[in-house]
């Protein structure tokens, strides 16, 4: 994973678990993923939703502790 200012700095991090590494990219996007009960693929919770704060709250933004 990468962090820094584009054109300023940058650090590279990693290698991580793709769980580990997903939660830090999204942490940093400040966006959380969940599982389609259907369909079964990745969704994007609504900003401020309750599962969108229970994920922020609990540190995991990368699908929710029930998949």
């Amino acid at each position: 994973m990468f962090e820094g200012k584009p054109s300023v700095y940058g650090e590279a991090h990693g290698p991580f678990s793709m769980e580990s590494g997903m939660n830090m990219f999204l942490k940093n996007l400040g966006i959380t993923f969940r599982r389609d009960e259907e369909t079964r693929r990745p969704r994007v919770n609504n900003l401020g939703s309750r599962l969108d704060r229970e994920q922020k709250e609990s540190g995991n933004y990368y699908y929710s502790a029930k998949d």
